[in-house]
């Protein structure tokens, strides 16, 4: 079995990592990293469509079945491909995930991709901004702090830039993923401040055979905060 982990935006192959050991899952561990993140090509003009393609024939060109795991956008871009790679994919796990970003949620992150691309903003000042949106507040705080600058260290500034502003992309209700039928777990902080809640339940609520599962926080980052809830969503 393959387990494919799709990371979000910004982001990259330093999402999942961490959480990988607690996962301790048997078969081929695929950390997926889509143009323009970590160690894939720089690709200026990407789109969220032209992520979810990339996806989708990264996990055609695999041997035998895969079940996949994605966080935010990359939830999106694997409810996005799951029609589409019909018995290929024999689970999905969607994690902090959305149909559509709304316009009010986006503003923000327009703002901080001007900072970053005028210089404005470093990277520790990029962390502390992650830290506010993104980690729980009822973790061990320094832990998450370290593994977010792990993460953001990884891109260059000009890179995060374009990711943030390539989330306008998914303002548009023609980007919604269509109806899809694996078998598949949402799982979804309530107090999630970046991606909200009612977000994954519109995303779960594509799928004929999906649950949804509201997970007692408020952070983005599932995977960092509830392995073992993860686990049993891949495994169950």
């Amino acid at each position: 079995m393959n387990y494919v982990f799709v990371h979000g935006e910004p982001s990259n192959a330093a999402s999942f990592e961490p959480c990988l050991s607690e996962l301790g899952l048997n078969g081929s561990i695929l950390l997926f990293e889509a143009p323009d993140h970590g160690a894939s090509g720089d690709s200026p003009s990407l789109t969220v469509s032209a992520w979810a393609d990339a996806l989708a024939a990264y996990v055609v060109a695999l041997d035998g079945p895969s079940v996949l795991i994605g966080h935010s956008l990359g939830a999106w871009a694997v409810a996005h491909v799951l029609p589409a790679l019909g018995a290929r994919v024999t689970r999905a796990v969607l994690l902090s995930g959305f149909t559509h970003f709304p316009a009010e949620t986006f503003a923000p992150y327009e703002a901080l991709a001007a900072g970053l691309d005028a210089g404005a903003v470093s990277l520790d000042a990029l962390v502390d901004i992650g830290a506010q949106a993104w980690l729980s507040s009822h973790s061990d705080p320094a832990h998450k702090l370290t593994l977010l600058q792990q993460m953001l260290a990884r891109e260059p500034m000009t890179r995060i830039a374009r990711g943030l502003r390539r989330l306008r992309e998914v303002e548009s209700p023609a980007v919604i993923p269509t109806p899809y039928d694996t078998p598949t777990v949402c799982l979804h902080a309530l107090g999630d401040r970046a991606t909200p809640v009612d977000g994954g339940r519109a995303l779960a609520a594509l799928g004929s055979r999906s649950r949804f599962i509201e997970v007692e926080d408020d952070g983005h980052f599932v995977h960092w905060d509830h392995p073992p809830l993860v686990r049993k969503a891949i495994l169950d």
